[in-house]
């Protein structure tokens, strides 16, 4: 069965989809019965074959005012997230896309960053891809968690939470009350600024609020740049004002080019103020402690125009804050501050500067007004320390305690100095509020919130109104309610601890981190999921504390797009948001597959047919007829930066076009795309076998988001690309053959294929028609006219159709016009003039389209004065035009009327050139204008001047070849070039070089490509500087050719016309064979030549020697000539005897192979320099598949032409392996119809493949008309084909069938067969999607091989290891990459052993020191010594290296202290006195820690023996104590061995404990590991850092690059495809296998319909169906392997296949499956999937279990109600028959006696009441439905009813708690009720109705 189901397009461009759809056909599936290895529908990880998997959109967003931290343009801003996204929208309007009507609005954004966490949960500023704005579509939500941090989003907008180890993105709908919200825990920082340039900030103000400014203290500046200064005045004495008054305006100095050192030392100030302010102000203490005291108590006076003041109001008792206020004054803005008395209470502390109030209002935009103030721009820049003075200024402001905090400010100290141990702030404002609690989190500080409504209150006994506060509540120990804690709940998994476990049981929900590292580290403790990692990390978890819906005004919903970590932080402080999806663009239509098979005589026909977007008329036959075809774009995303020039033939026009312009111009606006190039576009491509170049059609566009590094490739002659690093490039194999290399592994010396021969245009131009050439724009306002029109064709201008109007709008009158096809013609002017004379204005020739009847006319124009000229509209192509047209390109320019040359005075041959050019085109003469150095040619004709314009340009930087020169025959293009050199060249310098200069980057570009069709590889130079050509330091473009090559020229000769490399080959592609280091870098193509590349023969002479000797021996002979013969078999080429040897023989293959490679159309180059450049946000690629259809290259031609791959992906066999099939086996064609999208026609095909070419050979071709096909009326694909075949697997197709429909529950099909009465159906499951697109990942460090890492290292770009794990595997960041190489360091070096100092009385660990230091005098050596002894006395440890840092540290700080250098001699000695003090007494640690790690068993006498021993072995080892784990084994067993004895064991675990403790103590040694080359090139080394990969703790991958099916998916196929009771289904987290990720998922359905008997298997990798091979598959060894019984299913014999009427399922989803086979049919026995599999089946089994328990106790319940049932009436009328008395009412016996809620109605005549009394012991809602046949009436509030054809439906659903009763009452006249209930189980529920 086959799918060619695809996503469509919203756009209707089907054709494209179509072809995009059929270029990325991978294997279009028919596999059912011939290939299960590919995949059913196509919809699967990694899938690029029919189906684009589509993302569904999703509107994730937060309200306008939300509050959000980013980085942009330099700066760090905290503001709400509307404002920011609205500015970006409306400032871009033009780039913004437009969705859904306007309703959805996005921009692409740059150099944007967002605080994010990453994979590894350290948390920093990320990049932003994306803004969005949608208009509110959904309920909005406030979510607050503890400590009073909010976030308003949508209700489908995603936060982040830890739940069971994991951090989850939970939508705002299903957040918990449980929920613990993820926010940063350590601190972030901004950009680190050091200062503030004021001048560019006020250049960013409009010109009339600086106008007043000024620039003072400016005399260096004047100096400086007077020239400058003195073009923008108007009078010279100006310049002696600024002088004078030591100033310059600001406007002024706004029109200078400026750097901040040229007015660093300057001030600004108004022009009749004072207190002028530094222009710079440097980022320093005094600035952010004014800064924060301004945000607190701060105000500006004046308007925007006219500022005056500062002011800072402070308390009138604060007086130590004020005091430091004034010198913070002073200190940033150099004026004196004016301190007076605001009132009895207050102090106003003023700055007296009108530029210090425009500076703290305008620039640093702190704001204004106790509810406008916000945290001033730059402060999130500021270094972390500043960050934490600008704090505190604001707390000793409108901070408590007061006195404390303003203590620590003035003294310089931090908040943690603060006492109390917590502070509190106080804000009116909202934004200030919430941008400290961002700037306390980006120092690591936890900020809690507390919000006070505003309020009246009476104060003297007057009401005054309070506004709303915010109180921020600040630990300054940082212990507070979030740092350093977990919830328990959802991070720890088990607790072995009492204390801890005591706790947790009811007494407190989180675990301190410290506390709970301590505890894992000591095995009392386990994490649950990456609960540990989360333990380490930058992230915290809150508790949620509410959910509310709130009310919210805004028009817009707001969001940001942080790809790859997919979270940003936001709200009134920081909280971890989910991304916006963005995949809101693409829309995606359900697949509807239809099967259907027939008998047909002997054969079957099988029909197959989709409804996808159909399949182009080029594609179908290489997909249906040749096997191996088909490619998946972005498989390999081989791509080229966007300006890479790419040589383009269109229309038989050639041009350079930039490869980003070009797929840009066929691809949507933006984002990863391919699509097909439906214009005739050519491009250059060599054969891979013949390496022949030829145009070809480039068939897609492709542009993908660059996540590769880029590299930009030089090699000789000039040529370059920039390209991803997995593009590749080509060589050659050493047999002669194409060979890829990729750009990232090549090195300088590399050789690479460029074109020696570019293909020609298959044609030759001879003549030129200049009408062609020339626009209407040229002649607008020119009296050029066309003469020589007969009367004929000029009658066909008069119509019947004329109009009247004026000639102009500035006309008086209106006139007739003749109109002609759209064409005005005045028809006086036509009568009287052009009908007589012949003639048209040549504008009006041009409109009509008549240039080719005018082919045979002549152009006429006018002088002043009425002399004409004239030349032919059509002009031959001749030796004197194309030299006519260089020297134009080289020495010409154009005026409106003239065309001009100018030659060197010498150039007299040239100057009579151009002369008789000019007369044979216009016959009319020129003037020669002669001056000194140069002569000068001009001629008048203006269709000249406007033709050389229009096809070579009219400026030295845009001159160009004009596109017809390529067409011309090689001789003509060769005059051509030789003219160019002639006018624009340089023969002589040196002689055997021919070098072209110009500043027209084209024209370089079209003359190496021009050079490249005469099979020239000529060189290209860029050089920018000011000497020869061009004065003015442009860049200018030498294109050179040499030796040899210069003689294709006439009128060129070398000196020396010496052969050129690039017609040579590289000894490079000999190494493999040589016999010997030849000294060539290149040898002739020829046999002799390749054999002296090859070591054989010093020369070419003796290598023909050798090469009859050789040919002779290949041709088994034998060889004896004495001297040539004894070399050929000292070089192991012959034998003893003289025969060819087996690597002669591969020598001569070479050969062979290579020889003739100059004759083809390629060369190669040797690569000069590979250099790794700053990547684009997009890479592009085309898609050229060449002559054969697989040669898929291109050619880039930068500044010279090279060849480059493009993209194409892995093959599979797919359709054709079918279509082969059935023509072998019926011999009959297979028949394909596809109609695209936007096609009203099919195509139709009969086509059989070729065995022997493996191509397609189609018999019928036709287009069908709606009606004339079998194809569905709408798109779609429909094969037809008859085969061999029986029905016997009849059941294996069904079950192929239905398991398809069970993964694929997002697809409709139909299956028809002989036999079924009706098709069967397979619907699609209501709601599902389509599966998510994948992205490719890098290899996780637990799941590879050491072969692989060897392999890995050998070809990886980075030097260091670090780098390499970071750079080549997933979810390794720098903290894993650290983890990992100490890891490595313990394996490769060992650890450092510490010791503690002897506590004894001849122990002298100073006077040790001090002895050992020699000259340094006595006072510093003391120093040095007591400091050194101090230190190591204080650990508890010290381990050699550790001594290294002590001494080290000491010894610089003693440096500095006295002056006195302590150099590494000094230092040495030191260290190893003072290890020799350390490492005196080592038994003594020993003891201790032997001590503590062994049982109370061993005797004092049997540890310090073994501590002894032990001893002696570090003894031995001398040095630095250094041993790795095994040695400390050996260590400890031989030390242990030598006390064992009769009395006295040291078992295995006592050994081990031993071991631990002394590693535990052991220090991991700072040494610097090996690089990469050196670990590659060694196997045991490499194999120390594979186990240090595999050890440390590392973060699951990515699951990204997976398709699982889901849980809930897998769960609802399972019901769509079996009739049961009971679905369960699980999917397990990502797990690794030799470096790839994988997925397990499992579904178990329970009886219904299912047959009992041995339990169904189900079997699925990568959503296919596994049909054979169950027996060796590992799903079904681990089936059969769990016990069953446990989960209620029977087992016999305890294992094997489980019966009962059961369906078990297994999904594996990976990106690498393990199959047992190539035919794909079992999964292979590996240890990791098989315990994923197991552990799936049980997750679902569990399920299994509790239903079938829950049933048994149902069954059971239900046979005591029958029972009770009976016997109860039974009971009642005994009783009363004993009694005597009335039959007792046993009315609601049955459900109190079986603890049931009933449900009872009663009927009182109108009046009906149904009521429901509770007699469990838990609370019930259930959901009742009372049908009643008249219309009630009198219903409470919580009942409603809905008139339902005449039948009332009343709903009701009551909170009924355990042991009460509620109670529903309304009338209804002569009704008849039925009742419903829904919510609790029928065996629970007992119903009386007293009304029937």
């Amino acid at each position: 069965m086959t799918s060619f189901q695809s996503t469509l397009e919203d756009d209707g461009g089907g054709d494209g989809v179509a072809a995009e759809l059929a270029e990325g056909q991978r294997a279009i599936s028919i596999a059912e019965f011939f290939d299960k290895n590919k995949h059913m529908l196509g919809f699967d990880s990694g899938a690029r074959g029919l189906v684009t998997a589509v993302k569904e959109g999703v509107d994730n967003s937060l309200t306008w005012s939300t509050p959000f931290v980013y980085h942009d343009d330099g700066e760090t801003v905290h503001r709400p997230i509307g404002e920011a996204v609205d500015g970006l929208i409306e400032n871009n309007r033009e780039e913004v896309i437009t969705k859904r009507g306007g309703d959805l609005e996005k921009l692409r954004v740059d150099g944007m960053e967002a605080l994010s966490f990453d994979t590894e949960y350290e948390v920093g500023l990320q990049r932003v891809s994306s803004v969005f704005r949608h208009r509110v579509n959904s309920d909005i939500y406030r979510v607050t968690v503890e400590g009073g941090r909010e976030v308003e989003l949508t209700d489908y907008h995603s936060v982040f939470v830890l739940r069971d180890g994991e951090i989850v993105s939970v939508e705002t709908d299903d957040i918990d009350d449980d929920d613990y919200i993820v926010l940063p825990e350590s601190g972030w920082d901004g950009a680190d600024i050091d200062r503030i340039d004021l001048v560019a900030e006020l250049m960013e103000l409009p010109l009339e609020r600086t106008e007043p400014i000024g620039l003072y203290g400016v005399e260096q500046l004047i100096d400086d740049h007077y020239e400058a200064i003195r073009e923008r005045v108007s009078a010279q004495y100006r310049m002696s004002d600024f002088r004078k008054c030591d100033r310059l305006p600001f406007n002024l100095v706004r029109e200078l080019d400026l750097d901040p050192e040229a007015y660093g030392d300057c001030e600004i100030g108004y022009r009749h103020g004072s207190n002028d302010i530094p222009a710079v102000l440097p980022v320093e203490s005094d600035l952010a402690e004014l800064l924060g005291l301004y945000a607190a108590e701060g105000c500006v006076t004046g308007t925007d125009g006219d500022h005056e003041k500062v002011y800072l109001s402070l308390g009138a008792h604060e007086t130590e804050l004020i005091g430091h206020a004034e010198e913070l004054v002073r200190s940033v803005f150099g004026v004196e501050p004016s301190t007076v008395d605001a009132h009895d209470s207050a102090v106003n502390v003023a700055i007296p500067s009108k530029a210090a109030a425009l500076v703290v209002k305008s620039v640093l935009d702190g704001g204004t007004g106790a509810r406008a103030k916000r945290i001033p721009r730059y402060v999130f820049d500021f270094p972390a320390g500043l960050r934490e003075r600008f704090l505190l200024g604001h707390a000793a402001g409108d901070g408590h305690p007061t006195e404390s905090i303003i203590t620590v400010l003035r003294n310089g100290g931090t908040v943690s100095d603060i006492d109390e141990n917590r502070i509190t702030l106080s804000t009116a404002s909202d934004r200030l509020s919430s941008g400290l609690r961002y700037l306390f989190s980006s120092i690591g500080y936890d900020a809690t919130h507390e919000y006070n409504e505003a309020e009246t209150r009476v104060i003297d006994g007057r009401e005054t109104d309070f506004g709303h506060s915010h109180l921020l509540h600040v630990r300054t120990d940082q212990s507070s309610v979030s740092r350093g804690r977990l919830p328990a709940a959802e991070a720890v998994s088990s607790v072995d601890d009492a204390k801890l476990a005591y706790n947790l049981d009811g007494r407190q929900r989180r675990v301190g981190i410290d506390h709970a590292l301590a505890l894992a580290d000591g095995g009392d403790l386990e994490f649950a999921g990456e609960g540990r990692a989360i333990a380490e990390s930058d992230l915290a978890a809150l508790p949620v504390t509410s959910v509310e819906r709130i009310d919210y005004d805004g028009e817009w919903v707001y969001d940001v797009s942080v790809p790859g970590d997919q979270n940003f932080m936001a709200g009134t402080a920081p909280l971890a948001c989910h991304n916006s999806l963005d995949a809101t663009e693409e829309a995606g239509i359900k697949p509807d597959v239809s099967v259907e098979i027939t008998e047909s005589g002997d054969y079957y026909k099988l029909i197959i047919e989709d409804n996808g977007p159909g399949i182009t008329r080029e594609q179908i036959p290489k997909i249906f007829g040749k096997l191996l075809y088909g490619s998946r774009f972005h498989a390999r995303e081989q791509s080229l930066t966007p300006d890479q020039k790419l040589l383009v033939r269109r229309d038989g026009d050639v041009k350079f076009v930039p490869i980003g312009v070009l797929c840009d111009a066929y691809l949507p606006r933006e984002g990863e795309t391919t699509a097909r190039i439906p214009d005739d576009i050519e491009v250059p491509s060599f054969a891979r076998e013949t390496h022949e170049m030829t145009w070809q059609p480039a068939t897609h566009a492709i542009r993908h988001e660059t996540d590769e590094p880029v590299y930009r490739i030089e090699t000789a002659r000039g040529r370059s690309v920039e390209v991803t690093g997995n593009h590749s490039l080509f060589s050659v194999s050493s047999d002669g053959g194409t060979r890829e290399v990729k750009a990232g592994e090549l090195t300088p010396g590399d050789t690479v294929m460029a074109p020696r021969q570019l293909p020609g245009m298959g044609g030759s131009v001879t003549e030129i028609n200049l009408l062609d050439h020339i626009t209407p724009d040229q002649l607008d306002g020119r009296r050029v006219y066309v003469y020589g029109f007969d009367e004929e064709t000029l009658a066909e201008l008069r119509t019947d159709d004329t109009v009247r109007k004026k000639p102009s709008p500035d006309s008086d009158r209106r006139r007739y016009y003749y109109r002609h096809d759209g064409v005005d013609i005045l028809r006086d002017s036509f009568e009287q003039n052009y009908i007589e004379d012949g003639y048209l204005p040549a504008e009006t020739v041009l409109a009509l389209g008549w240039e080719d009847r005018a082919a045979d006319c002549e152009l006429r124009t006018y002088r002043v004065g009425g002399e004409q000229t004239t030349m032919p509209v059509t002009v031959p192509v001749d030796d004197a035009f194309v030299e006519l047209l260089a020297y134009y390109i080289s020495e010409g320019h154009v005026g409106p009327q003239q065309v001009g040359f100018t030659f060197g005075s010498h150039e007299s041959e040239l100057i009579e050139s151009t002369e008789q050019a000019i007369a044979g085109l216009t016959g009319s003469t020129t003037t020669v204008e002669r001056e000194r150095n140069a002569t000068r040619v001009k001629a008048f004709g203006s269709p000249l001047a406007m033709f050389l314009r229009s096809v070579c340009g009219d400026a030295s930087e845009n001159k160009r070849i004009p596109s017809f020169v390529f067409e011309l025959d090689d001789r003509r293009q060769r005059r051509f070039i030789a003219a160019l050199y002639q006018g624009d060249g340089s023969g002589s310098h040196p002689s055997n070089e021919l070098s072209h200069t110009t500043t027209s980057e084209t024209l370089a570009r079209q003359l190496s490509t021009l050079w490249g069709m005469q099979d020239v590889v000529a060189s290209t130079e860029v050089q920018t500087d000011t000497a020869g050509y061009a004065d003015d330091g442009s860049t200018r473009y030498r294109t050179k050719v040499y030796g040899e090559d210069t003689e294709l020229l006439d009128g060129f000769d070398a000196e020396d016309p010496a052969e050129q490399r690039y017609k040579r080959v590289p000894t490079s592609l000999l190494e493999d064979v040589a016999v010997s280091d030849s000294t060539h870098e290149t040898v002739p193509d020829t046999i002799s030549g390749l054999l002296m590349g090859a070591g054989v023969g010093s020369s070419i002479e003796h290598a023909r020697e050798y090469r009859s000797l050789i040919e002779a021996a290949i041709d088994g002979e034998q060889v004896d000539a004495p001297r040539y013969a004894h070399n050929l078999k000292s070089n192991g080429l012959l034998d003893e005897e003289g025969h060819a040897t087996d690597r002669l023989e591969r020598l001569w293959e070479t050969v062979q192979g290579l020889h003739g490679l100059t004759d083809t159309d390629v060369c190669l180059l040797p690569v000069t320099s590979v250099e790794e450049i700053e990547p684009p946000e997009y890479v592009y690629d085309i898609s050229v598949p060449g002559a054969s259809g697989h040669d898929e290259n291109f050619v880039v031609a930068n500044d010279g032409p090279l060849c480059v791959k493009n993209s194409r992906g892995q093959q599979g066999i797919g359709i054709s392996a079918a279509v082969l099939y059935a023509q072998q086996t019926s011999g009959k064609p297979v028949k394909i119809t596809s109609r695209t999208q936007s096609s009203d026609r099919a195509q139709y095909f009969e086509l059989i493949i070729d065995t022997d070419t493996n191509e397609p050979e189609i018999s019928v071709e036709e287009d069908r008309a709606p009606g004339e096909s079998d194809l569905s009326p709408t798109h779609g694909t429909r094969i037809e084909m008859e085969m061999e075949a029986n029905m016997r697997a009849r059941q294996q197709l069904h079950d192929y069938i239905q398991h398809t429909a069970v993964v694929n529950p997002h697809a409709r099909l139909v299956l028809d067969e002989p036999g079924l009465s009706e098709p069967r159906q397979y619907e699609r499951v209501e709601g599902a999607s389509l599966p998510a697109e994948t992205e490719e990942i890098r290899p996780h460090p637990h799941g590879v091989e050491l072969g692989t890492l060897i392999k890995m290292l050998e070809s990886t770009e980075s030097y260091s290891v670090s780098g390499f794990l970071q750079g080549e595997f997933t979810r390794v960041g720098a903290k894993t990459a650290d983890k990992i190489l100490d890891s490595f360091r313990d394996r490769h070096f060992g650890r450092e052993m510490g010791w503690s100092v002897p506590d004894a009385p001849d122990v002298d660990l100073r006077g040790t020191v001090e002895d050992a230091v020699a000259n340094k005098g006595r006072e510093a050596t003391a120093a040095f010594a007591e400091r050194v002894a101090e230190t190591a006395s204080s650990r508890e440890r010290t381990a050699h290296a550790d001594l290294r840092e002590i001494v080290d540290t000491v010894a610089d700080d003693i440096e500095d202290e006295f002056g006195t250098t302590f150099g590494d001699t000094v230092r040495g000695n030191a260290v190893e006195a003072a290890w020799g003090v350390l490492t005196v007494d080592v038994d003594a640690d020993l003891y201790a820690i032997v001590d503590g790690a062994t049982s109370t068993r061993k005797d004092d006498a049997t540890v310090a023996g073994l501590a002894e021993r032990l001893g002696d072995k570090f003894r031995e080892a001398g040095g630095r104590h250094r041993v790795t784990r095994a040695a400390l084994v050996e260590y400890v067993d031989r030390s242990a061995d030598q006390l064992v004895s009769e009395e006295i064991s040291f078992g295995e675990t006592a050994r081990e404990n031993v071991v631990d403790a002394v590693w535990d103590r052991m220090r991991t040694v700072p040494d610097e590991v090996p690089n990469v080359r050196a670990v590659a090139d060694d196997r045991d080394v490499t194999s120390q850092l594979l186990e240090a990969m595999r050890e440390t703790d590392i973060l699951a991958p990515p699951t990204n690059c997976l398709s699982p099916i889901t849980a809930e998916l897998v769960e609802a196929g399972l019901r769509k495809e079996f009739d049961a009771d009971f679905y369960a289904a699980a999917t397990r987290d990502a797990e690794v296998h030799g470096g790839d990720p994988f997925i397990v998922e499992a579904g178990i359905a329970y009886g219904g319909e299912l047959a009992d008997g041995t339990v169904g298997l189900l079997r699925f990798a990568n959503r296919v169906p596994l049909v054979y091979q169950r027996g060796a598959c590992a799903t079904t060894d681990v089936v059969k392997r769990i016990g069953w019984r446990n989960y209620g299913l029977d087992q016999p014999g305890g294992s094997g296949m489980p019966s009962g009427p059961a369906v078990v399922m297994i999904h594996v989803a990976s990106t690498n499956v393990p199959f047992t086979s190539e035919s794909k049919d079992a999964i292979a026995n590996i240890p990791e999937i098989e315990d994923e599999i197991e552990l799936a089946i049980r997750e679902a089994a569990r399920e299994l279990k509790s239903y079938l328990k829950k049933r048994r106790s149902m069954e059971k319940r239900r046979e005591k109600q029958d029972v009770l049932g009976r016997i109860l009436p039974e009971m009642a009328d005994k009783l009363s028959e004993v009694t005597g008395r009335s039959r007792p009412n046993i009315d609601g016996a049955l459900a109190r006696i079986m603890n049931n809620v009933s449900v009872e109605r009663e009927v009182d005549g109108e009046t009906v009441t149904v009521t429901v009394e509770n007699h469990s012991d838990r609370a019930e809602e259930p959901e009742i439905t009372e049908i009643v046949s008249t219309e009630p009436s009198d219903l409470p509030a919580d009942a409603s009813v809905v008139d339902l054809d005449g039948e009332w439906f009343i709903t009701w659903t009551p909170s009924v708690p355990a042991g009460e009763t509620a109670e529903l009452s309304y009338t209804a006249a002569d009704a008849e009720f039925d009742i419903d209930v829904d919510g609790i189980e029928a065996e629970k529920l007992t119903i009386e109705d007293h009304a029937q």
